[in-house]
């Protein structure tokens, strides 16, 4: 359905000669398949308007076009062809044929909706020799797409109930834009833009994350990453849980590879959040924020089969409008380990390195591939506690990753900050999640358990 009206009014011709013979005008608009329109005026009969200079023939042609918005912007043209067929007066009947194009911008038509004046065409046989102008009134109006309802069961299907097919990704193509000037965040493979997307219901605020086109990948790479890309997308949006983002949908026209959209958080990530509380940034906030967290990776857990964060910090964690914790960019990381192996290998792994879990540690620093498990994402967990906690980053002491690897690989885990109290119940938790056996570490369901009696608890804790 065309999400756009645009309209081609052609209203005259104009050269320096004189008119003669029938004269055919053709508008193309290129960048649809078939869309064009044809009008045509005899103007032997038809009234010739004269300045002294030009001489113009009136056409006066409405030419409506829909269209669909993928790929339209002041970069488009529109095409103009006029054909002229003159039946000669010798004895012979000879016919003399003659050819115009030309293209009009849409840079104006793009900022204004509406553009009116004269524009040159050119022979196309004789680049240098005279040509015609054609006077148009070009109208683009944009309109919001409408939304088919869904049509009724019929009584046999009552006992049905209608759900989203989970192997159809939501195409939101054409109704998203991107609103910001540069990526706001980004990833080794892939960087987030700030959007809108409107549907039949308003515009949303909303993010993109675009996977980068220039990877160097062959054609076979690229389609492995297509296909690796589109099923992470669809585990994605088949999630439904209030601590985990929910994806809006997906674009193609961003780039080579699908890009996702997700509704846009005002509030940005944990720890922004907490500093633009101030002092009301209580043990309480910070503990109900964890027991969120905690709750979002259960629920991720809990699915047949699991499905592993594998990249779980603090950036990685955002608050809704409720002030709720809601995970992000889980399972994405899958996408960055095929477009950072050239083998495409399933082994491989793109962790943050401070977030780290032991047994991941031990693996890089023996230079050997390694994927995340549900026992490193717990891991993981132990360190987003200490990061919300003391506002600091996992080994804050630390000022470079291949120090953090070292010491992980040695057993050290992170320190609490001088001068920053964290209750020994809960500092029993991060012990209990960087347990060295992984095995050993207590599933997220256990995890949940303690966090929210902590913050039950935990109403009593500020008040000492």
């Amino acid at each position: 359905m065309s999400i756009a009206d645009f309209e081609v009014n052609v209203i005259a011709l104009r050269q320096k000669t004189e008119w003669k013979g029938k004269v055919n005008c053709m508008v193309n608009v290129q960048w649809e398949d078939t869309a064009r329109g044809t009008s045509s005026i005899e103007t032997e009969t038809g009234d010739v308007l004269d300045d002294g200079e030009y001489k113009a023939i009136l056409i006066n042609q409405r030419l409506p076009f829909g269209i669909k918005t993928t790929g339209w912007g002041p970069e488009r043209s529109l095409g103009i062809d006029v054909n002229q067929t003159i039946h000669n007066d010798d004895d012979e009947g000879s016919t003399s044929y003659f050819g115009f194009d030309g293209t009009v911008p849409m840079t104006q038509v793009f900022a204004n909706n509406v553009v009116e004046g004269w524009f040159p065409l050119t022979n196309w046989r004789n680049r240098t020799g005279p040509g015609v102008d054609v006077c148009l009134k070009i109208i683009y109006t944009p309109r919001q797409p409408s939304i088919p309802s869904e049509p009724a069961l019929s009584a046999s299907l009552a006992s049905y109930t209608r759900r989203r097919n989970p192997e159809r990704l939501h195409d939101l193509t054409g109704q998203v834009e991107k609103t910001s000037s540069s990526a706001f965040a980004w990833g080794g493979f892939s960087d987030v833009w700030q959007g809108i997307w409107k549907d039949g219901t308003g515009s949303h605020k909303v993010a993109i994350k675009i996977i980068r086109n220039s990877l160097g990948l062959s054609k076979d790479d690229e389609g492995k990453l297509q296909r690796r890309l589109r099923r992470e997308i669809k585990v994605w949006q088949s999630l439904d849980h209030p601590n985990v983002v929910t994806l809006c949908g997906i674009c193609t026209n961003f780039g080579t590879f699908p890009s996702m959209v997700s509704l846009w958080h005002e509030k940005g990530s944990a720890s922004n959040y907490l500093a633009s509380l101030g002092d009301r940034a209580t043990v309480r906030t910070k503990l109900k924020l964890l027991t969120e967290v905690a709750r979002g990776l259960e629920y991720l857990h809990s699915l047949s089969p699991p499905i592993i964060h594998g990249d779980l910090k603090g950036p990685n964690v955002l608050i809704n409008d409720k002030e709720e914790a809601c995970l992000t960019d889980f399972g994405l990381s899958k996408i960055d380990e095929v477009a950072a192996s050239v083998s495409f290998t399933t082994s491989t792994f793109s962790a943050t390195v401070r977030w780290m879990a032991r047994e991941m540690a031990e693996a890089t620093s023996e230079d050997k591939m390694f994927s995340p498990t549900e026992w490193t994402d717990i891991w993981a967990y132990g360190n987003v506690i200490i990061e919300i906690m003391t506002d600091q980053v996992p080994y804050y002491d630390k000022k470079n990753e291949p120090s953090v690897i070292v010491a992980i690989a040695r057993g050290i885990t992170p320190k609490i900050p001088a001068g920053i109290v964290v209750h020994p119940d809960l500092q029993d938790v991060m012990k209990q999640c960087w347990n060295e056996e992984p095995t050993e570490r207590p599933p997220m369901t256990e995890v949940v358990k303690k966090m929210e009696r902590l913050w039950k608890e935990s109403e009593h804790w500020d008040s000492k």
